[in-house]
């Protein structure tokens, strides 16, 4: 944190000292020269960071918080016109008000790469600024997020419109793992999720781009507790718990052969959903996808009706038959007291009525889940839950179920009396 809070101080919002390093177009074209600031206020508005760090070519950056509007790319990444095209249009006025946007920079390119180097899937973005309040995509495909503080390790290198951009990305990426390989620093830098900063501007003979991953920060001190959860007792309504929250409805049933499972049958219920959106950076929109769920319950709904929320949250992930997550959602259960719900005003959240009965396998576990852990944390208990389900012959072995569950009963801010559950459908009978 000292480090952190020295280095800030020492450098510059918008690039900090020049970059000596050049390559065969000549010195890279400066972002004090391209962004707006103090000293050049006639510049393009450019995301805010703070360099932390410098490995020579190589610069460690600390990203403020900023609104970015993204769509996919065709073609796993390589129709990247038509995507940046697309984005061009909402800011030049194809968004809800109508409102022509400012320009800004970069365009930015986020590639999503397996493990051995194939392309899973591309997003092209702009950078909005560091407002939250924007008007909302016409196109369907497009999206607004806010990114949060991100840390990027960033090359920055010059090209000309000649050059072909794929072999520029190539070689600069192979430059910066011998670079940072050479100092034992390879291991921090997520290598399967490149992105690509586009500073070109139309007037601009060499351009500045810039070649940034994902820079995995040592924990901070933050510890994994092994409590146990919070009984649902202590959570839910009831006669003995008459300030509880209402809760999803459901019958447990007793299977000897699974004793550290529970077995349940959801009733038939009403609830809204909403599908997490990533951001460039790949990361999950949770905080952004339960705002639009919370805003349902609060009168944004075409009736106006204010409801009270039923626990649990539910996040539900969809997989492949590698367990490479396919899209995720969000949904909160509806009182019973709402015989009728209103239909979402928000194009994002659907009402989802009467969905059916059905079976679920639940393992609960307490404690704090550090972010930065969460991922860890929860694999570790599907694995347990998977483990507990073959053992007691209710999965067959190698079995890969289509979806993951994990179900949230309490809030970070009651410490270690937490409540998490993770669960695997029942598979459907015939």
């Amino acid at each position: 944190m000292r480090l952190f809070f020295v280095c800030a101080l020492l450098a510059t919002a918008l690039g900090g000292k020049k970059n000596s390093c050049r390559d065969r177009n000549g010195p890279v074209p400066q972002l004090s020269d391209i962004c707006r600031s103090k000293a050049n206020p006639d510049g393009t508005p450019c995301p805010e960071f703070i360099e932390l760090y410098r490995f020579r070519c190589d610069e460690l950056r600390k990203y403020f918080i900023g609104s970015w509007a993204s769509v996919e790319v065709p073609n796993k990444g390589k129709d990247y016109e038509q995507a940046a095209k697309q984005l061009m249009m909402y800011i030049e006025g194809e968004n809800t008000e109508k409102k022509v946007l400012e320009q800004r920079l970069p365009l930015a390119q986020a590639i999503f790469m397996s493990d051995n180097g194939k392309v899973i899937s591309s997003f092209m973005s702009l950078y909005l600024g560091g407002s939250s309040d924007l008007p909302l995509p016409t196109n369907n495909d497009i999206s607004v997020d806010l990114s949060p503080h991100r840390s990027l390790i960033v090359r920055a290198f010059s090209y000309t419109e000649q050059e072909p951009r794929h072999k520029l990305i190539r070689k600069q990426s192979k430059k910066m793992k011998e670079q940072l390989s050479s100092k034992g620093l390879s291991e921090k830098v997520q290598w399967n999720m490149p992105l690509i900063f586009d500073y070109g501007r139309p007037d601009d003979k060499v351009k500045r781009m810039e070649l940034a991953f994902p820079w995995i920060a040592d924990d901070e001190e933050e510890t994994e507790s092994t409590d146990d959860p919070k009984p649902l007792s202590q959570i839910c309504k009831s006669d003995k718990n008459p300030k509880g929250w209402e809760c999803a409805e459901f019958k447990e049933i007793k299977n000897p052969d699974i004793p550290n499972v529970q077995e349940r049958i959801y009733k038939s219920a009403n609830s809204v959903v909403t599908k997490i959106e990533t951001n460039i950076f790949g990361e999950a929109q949770y905080e952004e996808a339960l705002k639009r769920l919370e805003k349902y319950f609060n009168g944004h709904n075409n009736a106006n009706l204010t409801m009270e929320i039923v626990v649990p949250v539910t996040f539900t992930m969809e997989i492949d038959d590698n367990f490479v997550p396919v899209e995720k959602f969000v949904a909160h259960g509806i009182s019973v007291a709402v015989t009728d719900p209103p239909q979402p005003t928000d194009p994002k959240v659907y009402l989802m009525k009467n969905t059916p009965e059905f079976g679920v396998y639940v393992r609960a576990f307490g404690g704090v889940i550090p972010s930065a852990k969460s991922e860890e944390i929860y694999s570790r208990q599907f694995e347990l839950l998977m483990k507990d389900l073959i053992k007691g012959k209710a999965m067959a072995e190698n079995t890969v179920p289509p979806t993951l569950i994990t179900l949230e009963y309490t809030n970070p801010e009651e410490g270690s009396q937490q409540r998490h559950e993770v669960v695997i459908p029942k598979p459907q009978t015939t």
